[in-house]
């Protein structure tokens, strides 16, 4: 598979990095970071993307010439780390980013488009959001954890991802 990861300035990085590198063992994986997310990483836990992400090929969010920018670069899913502010002008169509133009280019393709919206408590704009991204077809999928699983939160998330994905996750453990 090929997959786009678009990561926006949220918290919580290092589980969409783990994320991205558990794809990249076996699929072609794409990874934007937006300048949000740049300054996020700094303060969180300084993980240097091109050295934890070997495998991973990292664009910019500044180029709008980038692959995953035209319909005709087949991808097989997009996957965004969603800040409130993705979340708003994904809704309204805006394309001034890399990762906000590959979205409107992989909804225009009807390709499988997962959205982790990475804020809390949420406002009601933000659910009107999320509920109209919903309505356009997308997969909204926060990093939420279920206990009765009794493994780390990391593998729980990556897991449901994954399984949105068709990816079997074998730390993922399900209900019996």
């Amino acid at each position: 598979m090929r997959i786009l990861i678009g990561i926006t300035g949220a918290s919580g990085l290092k589980l969409v990095f783990k994320f991205a590198k558990v794809l990249s063992k076996e699929h072609e994986v794409y990874l934007i970071l937006s300048k949000g997310a740049k300054e996020v990483l700094k303060y969180e836990n300084e993980i240097k993307p091109k050295k934890y992400l070997k495998k991973v090929t990292i664009l910019k969010d500044s180029d709008l010439a980038a692959c995953v920018a035209s319909g005709s670069f087949k991808l097989d899913a997009a996957f965004y780390y969603a800040s409130s502010d993705f979340l708003a002008k994904a809704n309204l169509g805006i394309s001034d980013t890399l990762i906000l133009r590959s979205f409107n280019v992989n909804l225009k393709e009807n390709r499988k488009i997962i959205i982790a919206p990475r804020e809390m408590p949420l406002n009601e704009l933000m659910l009107i959001n999320i509920l109209k991204l919903n309505k356009l077809g997308c997969i909204i999928a926060p990093a939420i954890y279920a206990d009765y699983t009794k493994i780390k939160f990391s593998d729980f998330c990556i897991g449901k991802w994954c399984d949105l994905l068709g990816i079997e996750y074998k730390k993922f453990k399900r209900w019996e």
